[in-house]
Parts: C-alpha cells; structure tokens; sequence
C-alpha cells in the first residue's frame, strides 16, 4: 500500500478514471453494434449512425480509444452505412 497522501489519492483517481473509461468503451462497444446489427437489418437508421459517429468521435476526444483508430472506426462504419443506403 502506498505511503504517502499524493500515492494514495493518485490511486483513488486511477479508480474514478478507469471506471469511466470502461463505461465509456462498454457503451462504445454497445452503439457500434447496434449500428451494425442496424446496417445488417437494412434499416435507413441515419439518426443512429450520427449519434453513433458523435459518440466515436467523442471517445477520440476522451483519448478512452486513440483518435486515429476513432477516425478509422468512423470511416469504416460509413461505408458500411452508405453503401447500404
């Protein structure tokens, strides 16, 4: 166990900032798939795919997943989304 009050309250930090990014990366995980499922259906879902590319483009942001690999996801899901629609 740590020693001193900035270890110790750098640990209970550590613990907020990863319970939110797994929330964060859950929900990512969860719209993009429902997105897919969407896509996969044929559903002209345009509502869902903005929400799911702002979403994206805010864990880009959040730095919870690299921003590169946002852009790609983004990019790759509209595509998907377009050559559906």
């Amino acid at each position: 166990m740590a020693n001193h009050t900035a270890t110790k309250k750098r640990i209970r930090r550590d613990l907020k900032v990863r319970k939110s990014n797994k929330h964060d990366m859950s929900k990512l995980r969860t719209v993009v798939k429902s997105l897919k499922k969407s896509i996969e259906n044929k559903e002209n879902n345009a509502d869902l795919f903005r929400k799911t590319q702002a979403y994206i483009s805010k864990c880009g942001q959040k730095r919870i997943i690299h921003p590169a690999n946002a852009d790609r996801k983004i990019s790759k899901l509209s595509k998907m989304f377009h050559s559906t629609v």
